[in-house]
C-alpha cells in the first residue's frame, strides 16, 4: 500500500539525513469539516503485520497502551466529537514515530491538518502525567527500594547504568541553534535525554531535554542524580549517614567520580600508550 511504504521511505530518510522541513500556515483547512479516518480500517487497509512500522507497536501492543490511557482520553462535556481517542492515538504516535510536518501527516491520512494538531496536542496533554506516574519513579527512595529480580554480573550492588539517547530533530533554520543542537559525536542534530536504567530494564531515573552539543558529563552534573538517589540511614550511634548506590556509565562520564563518588565509569584505553 502507497501509505505504508511512504512512512517507511521517510521514517529511514529521517534516520539517515535529516533536514529543514518548513511548516507552511494553516490555509484552506477547515476545523469543522467531518472526519472520515479509523484506526480499524486503516489497519484492516494495510495489515496487522506492517502497524508495527507505522507506529512503533503491533497491534495487541498499541490496544494495551490504548487501553490503560483509556481514562485519560476520555472527552467530556457536550459538543460534536470529531474523532475518537484511539485514533488520536494513532496520529500521535504516527507523527512520533515518523518524524512528519503535520501538513504531510494529514495528506498521507487524509485527514484536516488543524485536525493533526488538535489530535497530537489532546494526546500529548492527557497521557504525560499517566505514563510518567506509572513508569517512573517519585522518588529516589522508590527507585532505590524496587527489587530488581536480576543483578549486573560484575557489580551486584549497583542500582543501574547511566546514559544519554538522542532523538533526531530537523535541522534548525537558525545557525545559532544550528550550532547548538549539532553532535558531533553522533553527526546530526539533536536532543539528549539521559536516563538510568536498573537490571530489571526499568528506567529509575530521567532528566532532559537538552541540545544535541551538551556532553554527556555537563548533562549527569545538571541532571542531579545525585540527590535524587541518595539516601539518609541511621548508624549505630544514631548518627545520619547519607548513602550513595552506585552507579554505572560508559567512558563518556569520564570525570564524574568528583561529582558522584559512587559512579563505576569504562576505561577509554589510549591505544597509543602501552599499558
Amino acid at each position: 500500500m502507497i501509505q505504508i511504504e511512504e512512512f517507511i521511505r521517510t521514517s529511514q530518510e529521517r534516520n539517515n539525513n535529516l533536514q529543514e522541513v518548513h511548516e507552511e500556515e494553516s490555509s484552506s483547512d477547515d476545523p469543522n469539516e467531518k472526519v472520515q479516518f479509523s484506526f480499524e480500517e486503516f489497519v484492516k487497509n494495510i495489515g496487522e503485520q506492517r502497524i508495527y512500522q507505522v507506529i512503533g507497536f503491533d497491534k495487541d501492543g498499541f490496544m494495551s497502551l490504548f487501553t490503560f490511557l483509556k481514562p485519560n482520553l476520555e472527552q467530556k462535556g457536550r459538543g460534536r466529537r470529531s474523532m475518537g481517542g484511539k485514533e488520536k492515538l494513532f496520529i500521535f504516535l504516527s507523527w512520533v514515530a515518523s518524524g512528519f510536518t503535520f501538513s504531510k501527516l494529514a495528506l498521507l491520512l487524509k485527514i484536516a491538518k488543524t485536525t493533526i494538531y488538535d489530535s497530537i496536542t489532546f494526546i500529548f496533554k492527557r497521557i504525560k502525567s499517566k505514563l510518567v506516574s506509572k513508569f517512573l519513579p517519585i522518588n529516589g527512595e522508590e527507585a532505590r527500594d524496587h527489587i530488581a529480580s536480576r543483578k549486573f554480573d560484575n557489580h551486584p550492588l549497583a542500582i543501574g547504568p547511566v546514559d544519554t539517547s538522542i532523538i533526531r530533530i530537523r535541522t534548525p533554520s537558525d545557525n545559532v541553534k544550528q550550532r547548538k543542537y549539532y553532535s558531533g559525536k553522533h553527526k546530526c542534530h539533536c536532543v539528549k535525554f539521559q536516563t538510568v536504567i536498573n537490571p530489571d530494564g526499568i528506567c529509575i531515573h530521567y532528566s532532559g531535554i537538552y541540545p544535541g552539543k551538551k556532553h554527556d558529563l555537563k548533562i549527569f552534573e545538571s541532571s542531579d542524580i545525585s540527590r535524587f538517589i541518595s539516601f539518609v540511614r541511621l548508624s549505630r550511634n544514631n548518627n545520619n549517614i547519607i548513602q550513595h548506590p552506585v552507579l554505572l556509565a560508559d567512558s563518556g562520564y569520564q570525570g564524574a567520580a568528583r561529582i558522584y563518588e559512587e559512579i563505576v565509569v569504562q576505561f577509554k584505553k589510549n591505544w597509543g600508550v602501552d599499558t
